[in-house]
């Protein structure tokens, strides 16, 4: 805040005294006498500027201001009001109604809110100053202004589908037209967006709107482009483009923890040997897993084992449609400890086993410690495999279980074909 005062020197208070008496000759007599007591005038005012978000991540969201401009003065202050010239910002609400007059130590709080643009976004914050002012004697104006910074929590990032139209080819001189959508997938405006692709002999691309490109969140830029195969393409070769975690994988350490181990670090003897089979196929939909269904069916668990749970859920949901993540059985906290105290291995799961894995599919972001096996199994060490299918073959209660990850340096996971063998346990 800066704050303007002016001291002025004042008479705070005028008398005047009288001595009367009587002389020898009988007359009355008198005199007077006047005092004049000074004072200082300090006229000043003080304003405290705040927001009740500490930041913000879309466009949209309401700040509430409050305002409180408070007379830190010695004199009354008149046509007390405050200002704030934040464009977008709503009339100001104040109490008293402005213009006030405010004794000394009394205030005028006032409201006033502001949706967030997405320009703010693009700046990183909300940032602007208000201003108070009044009038004290002698028409004397003071001032005080303040500051209030709301950031903005800034996410870039782009997304970039290639797709050709063509499934395969069979001789030189067919045409490819490969078709590419770059999306701004984060919460701030992109520029200077472009598409390359080397592929010798690709055309020049040809993109809507005009590369480079600026890119609001949401919007995407829409490439094509045209190749002409050889005789030396008709070699096939297939390029497999693959998240680490695309469905049947297993999840490093690193995965949800900075420091953990990354997936070529991961022991390959505590992916695969000795395993117990949980037998689950009455498990329904959304129902919570919790320490009491685990130990019926884990009687025969052992301290250092490798289990695997047969609930058969992609035989009551397609893992094609999104009701397989969202109508999900999962494993309450209390269940992810029951198998964390029982000094497992490795943990391979046949559906979505962490309630919140449904919310991210509807763009939520919950905390870490609500995904209760990734938080207590992969935290402590317990390897987990997550997406298994066709559990429901098994029929024995002990299997010889075999994951083995792709060996991907400084992956935090990766696909693996998983498959168990009866009769060797």
């Amino acid at each position: 805040m800066s704050r303007a005062a002016v001291g002025i020197r004042w008479s705070r208070r005028y008398t005047v005294a009288t001595a009367t008496g009587t002389d020898p000759d009988g007359s009355p007599v008198s005199d007077t006498d006047d005092e004049v007591v000074p004072g200082d005038q300090t006229p000043a005012i003080d304003l405290t500027k705040s927001a009740d978000l500490t930041s913000f991540d879309a466009e949209g969201e309401t700040i509430t201001y409050t305002f409180d401009a408070t007379n830190v003065g010695n004199t009354t202050l008149t046509d007390v009001v405050v200002s704030d010239p934040l464009p977008g910002l709503s009339a100001l609400s104040c109490t008293p109604g402005a213009p006030a007059t405010l004794q000394p130590g009394e205030s005028i709080s006032c409201t006033a809110t502001y949706d967030t643009t997405q320009g703010d976004l693009d700046a990183g914050a909300v940032d602007n100053t208000a201003t108070a002012s009044g009038t004290g004697p002698g028409s004397q104006v003071v001032t005080d202004t303040d500051d209030a910074t709301v950031p903005a929590s800034q996410t870039v990032a782009i997304d970039l589908t290639k797709d050709p139209d063509l499934a395969f080819f069979s001789a030189p001189g067919e045409t490819i037209t490969y078709s590419f959508t770059a999306t701004n997938i984060g919460n701030a405006t992109l520029t200077d967006v472009v598409v390359s692709d080397p592929l010798p002999g690709l055309s020049a691309l040809s993109c809507t709107p005009a590369a480079p490109a600026t890119l609001a969140p949401g919007e995407s830029i829409d490439c094509t482009a045209t190749y002409d195969t050889t005789q030396g393409d008709l070699f096939q070769v297939t390029t497999l483009k693959v998240s680490c975690h695309s469905f049947t994988h297993v999840d490093a350490r690193r995965h949800y923890f900075g420091d953990g181990a990354t997936i070529e670090a991961t022991p390959l003897d505590e992916l695969v040997g000795d395993c117990a089979v949980l037998d689950m196929l009455d498990l329904g939909p959304n129902e919570a897993v919790g320490p009491g269904r685990l130990e019926k069916a884990g009687a025969h668990v052992k301290a250092g084992d490798k289990v695997l749970f047969k609930s058969g859920w992609d035989r009551h949901r397609s893992p094609r449609t999104t009701e397989f993540w969202l109508d999900s059985p999962y494993i309450t906290r209390e269940g992810a400890e029951w198998l964390l105290a029982r000094k497992l291995q490795t943990v391979a799961f046949d559906f979505p086993q962490d309630y919140p894995i449904r919310l991210l599919l509807k763009g939520e972001k919950p905390p870490l410690s609500d995904m209760a096996t990734h938080d207590v199994l992969l935290r402590n060490g317990v390897h987990m495999i997550e997406y298994v299918v066709n559990t429901a073959e098994i029929r024995a209660p002990r299997v010889l279980l075999s994951a083995a990850p792709l060996k991907i340096p400084g992956g935090d996971g990766a696909p693996a074909r998983v498959y168990c063998i009866e009769g060797l346990t």
